[in-house]
């Protein structure tokens, strides 16, 4: 049950980190957007979590999944 959430939040964080490859940017807070530079460099973060996130899930996680 636990390894659908896992995989639930991976894909959240690649999500997140296409968002900040958008023109409108990624929204940080109430009041802050991150934009252009700053908004692809979390989004690139993102994205590596959430794809590097999947194999650990399959390694750790390998007796419920095989």
């Amino acid at each position: 049950m636990i390894w659908i959430v896992l995989i639930v939040l991976s894909i959240l964080l690649f999500v997140i980190g296409i968002k900040g490859f958008t023109p409108s940017g990624l929204q940080f807070s109430k009041d802050t957007v991150l934009t252009g530079r700053d908004a692809k460099i979390v989004g690139v973060v993102c994205i590596a979590f959430g794809i590097g996130l999947i194999p650990m899930f399959m390694f750790v996680f390998r007796k419920f999944l095989f």
